[in-house]
C-alpha cells in the first residue's frame, strides 16, 4: 500500500480537529465515531480509546488508554480527569462513564450501512446512536467545555470509556480489580439509562416526564441443556429428541406468568405520572399494586404494554437456540438460552428453582449462564446530580416532573453502586416508544435536534452537578 494511502486510513479514524479554543461540533465527530465498527465481540474497543484521547489531547485534556484482557486483545478503557479548583472532601468526584461496544447488526436489514453514520433526514444512522456512542461522545464534550469556559470546579470530573458493557462487562471489571485507585474518591455517577419521555397528544408529542434510572433488574441468564439419543432423522425418535423435549420445555416457559409485585419506585413514578396514561385511570394507577391485583380489566390494560409489564414482573426472553449440526441429523444435546430480568430484592437461586419446576424433565438441566447473577441495586434521590437533573429539567422543561425509574435492562451503575457511589443513567433525549425501541434495533438513529438539544442539557446538570458544594 502506497505511504499516502495508508496515512488517509489512519487520519479517517481520527476525530475531526476544531481549534483548541472553538467548540467542536458533535453531529460530524459523531458520525465518526460510529464509523469505528466496536461490535462486541469481538470489541475492538481500543479504537474507540484512541479516538477519545485524540479528541480530549487535541483539547488541552490528558487522557489515559487503559489495555483490558492483555496487550494484543484490543480491548481497552480510556480515562480523562479535570480536577477540582477548590478544597472537597474525599469522596466528592463526579464520573460521567460510558461503554464503547455495541452490539452487532445485520447490515441486509438496514437502510443505512449499521457503520456508515449517514446523516439522512435530520438524523445520524448506525449501530450506538442510541446505545451509547451519542451519551458517551457528549460526555467527552461536556468535558472540554468545562474547561474551554474555565468553570470552577467544586469537584472532580471524570470520563470513562469502558469496554465490554454488552456482553461480559471485562472493562468496568477491569478498572475495579486492576486500577480501583483511579475511581477513588468517586461520589456521583451517570450514565445511560432512561430519557425524556415523550407522550402523544393531539397536537403532537409533548414531554411526558424527565425519567432518571436510580435502579435497574438484575440479569440472570440461565442456560437449558435438554439430552436425548442421537440418530438419523429419518426415523423420528419423539421425545428422545432432546430437541423435541427442548421444545416442549420452552413452550411451558413461553407461557408462565411470574407474580407481579410493584416496587416503592415503580409506584412513585405511575403516582407522579397517573393522568397522562390515555388509557388508564389516574386512580387506579395511584394504588397500583391493589389495582393489578383486584381488576382484571386494569390488569389487562396495564400489562397489554410490554414495558410497562416488564416493570412488575421478572421476565424471561427465550433468546438463542442450538440444536442438530445439520438438517438430516438428531442430536445427542439441544440448548436453549434465556433472558431473564429480576426486581430488586429478588433471590436468583428461588428464580431458578422456579424455572426447573417449570421445566419438571430430569433430562434437561437448567444452569445460570455467565457471570450475570449480581444483585440489583438502587440509589437515593437526595443528592447534588439528583438536584441538577431536577433544576436542568425546570430550565428546559418547565413542568415536567423528574422521576426516579427501575430500568427493565442492567447498567454498570449496578457495578458501582455497592462501593458506595449515587449512580444515576439519564440520557437527555426526548424520545417516544418508536424511538426508544430502535436501541439494539435495525434502523437505530438520534435526531441531529436531539443530539444538539441533548448535549445543553448533559452539560447544564454536569456543570450544575461539578459546581455545586
Amino acid at each position: 500500500m502506497r505511504a499516502s494511502a495508508l496515512f488517509a486510513i489512519c487520519a479517517a479514524a481520527l476525530p475531526a480537529q476544531a481549534a483548541p479554543d472553538e467548540a467542536p461540533d458533535p453531529v460530524p465527530l459523531l458520525q465518526q465515531y460510529i464509523r469505528l465498527d466496536t461490535s462486541n465481540p469481538p470489541g475492538r474497543e481500543a479504537l474507540a480509546a484512541s479516538f477519545f484521547r485524540d479528541l480530549l489531547e487535541a483539547h488541552g485534556i490528558a487522557a489515559t488508554i487503559i489495555p483490558v484482557g492483555g496487550p494484543d486483545s484490543g480491548r481497552a478503557n480510556v480515562l480523562a480527569r479535570l480536577a477540582s479548583t477548590g478544597q472537597r472532601a474525599a469522596r466528592s468526584a463526579l464520573l460521567l462513564f460510558n461503554h464503547m461496544d455495541v452490539v452487532a447488526a445485520d447490515p441486509s436489514r438496514w437502510k443505512a450501512a449499521p457503520f456508515g453514520g449517514e446523516l439522512r433526514d435530520g438524523h445520524v444512522y448506525g449501530r450506538g446512536a442510541l446505545d451509547m456512542k451519542t451519551t458517551g461522545l457528549l460526555q467527552a464534550l461536556a468535558l472540554i467545555r468545562l474547561k474551554r469556559e474555565a468553570v470552577p470546579l467544586a469537584r472532580d470530573v471524570i470520563f470513562l470509556g469502558t469496554a465490554d458493557e454488552e456482553d461480559g462487562n471485562i472493562g468496568m471489571l477491569w478498572m475495579m480489580e486492576h486500577h480501583s485507585e483511579l475511581l477513588e474518591g468517586v461520589e456521583l455517577a451517570l450514565t445511560e439509562g432512561d430519557n425524556i419521555e415523550l407522550a402523544p397528544s393531539q397536537a403532537g408529542p409533548v414531554v411526558r416526564a424527565w425519567g432518571v434510572d436510580v435502579g435497574e433488574k438484575m440479569a440472570a441468564w440461565l442456560k437449558l441443556t435438554a439430552y436425548g439419543v442421537a440418530g438419523h432423522a429419518s426415523v423420528p425418535t419423539g421425545d428422545d429428541n432432546p430437541v423435541v423435549r427442548l421444545v416442549h420445555a420452552l413452550d411451558r416457559i413461553s407461557r408462565h406468568e411470574t407474580p407481579i409485585k410493584v416496587l416503592p419506585v415503580v409506584q412513585e413514578y405511575y403516582s407522579a405520572l397517573a393522568g397522562s396514561f390515555s388509557d388508564l385511570p389516574a386512580g387506579k394507577l395511584r394504588s397500583l399494586a391493589a389495582s393489578l391485583r383486584e381488576d382484571a380489566v386494569f390488569r389487562e390494560a396495564f400489562l397489554k404494554d410490554a414495558g410497562r409489564a416488564a416493570s412488575v414482573r421478572n421476565t424471561i426472553s427465550i433468546t438463542v437456540l442450538h440444536g442438530g449440526p445439520q438438517t438430516n441429523v438428531i442430536p445427542s444435546t439441544a440448548t436453549a438460552h434465556l433472558d431473564c430480568r429480576l426486581l430488586p430484592g429478588e433471590d436468583p437461586a428461588a428464580f431458578i428453582g422456579e424455572i426447573r419446576r417449570l421445566v419438571n424433565d430430569p433430562n434437561i438441566t437448567v444452569e445460570p449462564l455467565g457471570d450475570h447473577g449480581r444483585p440489583a441495586t438502587t440509589s437515593g434521590t437526595q443528592t447534588a446530580l439528583f438536584r441538577a437533573i431536577q433544576e436542568t429539567a425546570a430550565r428546559f422543561d418547565p413542568g415536567a416532573p423528574v422521576v426516579p425509574t427501575v430500568l427493565t435492562s442492567w447498567t454498570e451503575s449496578s457495578l458501582l453502586r455497592p462501593l458506595g457511589i449515587h449512580s444515576y443513567g439519564f440520557e437527555p433525549y426526548a424520545l417516544d416508544d418508536r424511538e426508544v425501541s430502535l436501541s439494539h434495533g435495525d434502523d437505530e438513529r438520534v435526531s441531529v435536534e436531539n443530539i444538539r438539544r441533548g448535549f445543553e442539557i448533559l452539560y447544564a446538570v454536569v456543570r450544575h452537578a461539578a459546581t455545586s458544594r
